[in-house]
């Protein structure tokens, strides 16, 4: 579950950021294997584009710590999607 929960964090923080043309993120993932492939499906009005990104080391959100510390981490982790997101996402 928290996997799952980690995901809707990512995917409501990403949609706040998505550039005008863009209207909607899924952030959908497999945490398999001794690794994360998360899966980005970004819509316009008429279409969608889908990028996948294997990421090492990913870390799920935890609820029972300093939420601060973890928001943190959340924003690192977004850093860190820059070159698979940058055409969709505002980087500031």
């Amino acid at each position: 579950m928290s996997f799952e929960r980690t995901l809707g964090i990512l995917a409501d923080r990403l949609s706040t950021r998505l550039r005008p043309e863009y209207g909607r993120i899924w952030v959908q993932g497999s945490n398999k294997g001794g690794g994360t492939r998360l899966l980005f499906t970004i819509f316009t009005k008429n279409e969608y584009v889908m990028k996948f990104l294997d990421v090492k080391n990913f870390r799920n959100y935890r609820f029972d710590v300093n939420i601060d510390e973890e928001d943190a981490l959340i924003e690192r982790q977004i850093e860190s999607f820059r070159t698979t997101l940058e055409d969709f996402i505002n980087y500031e």
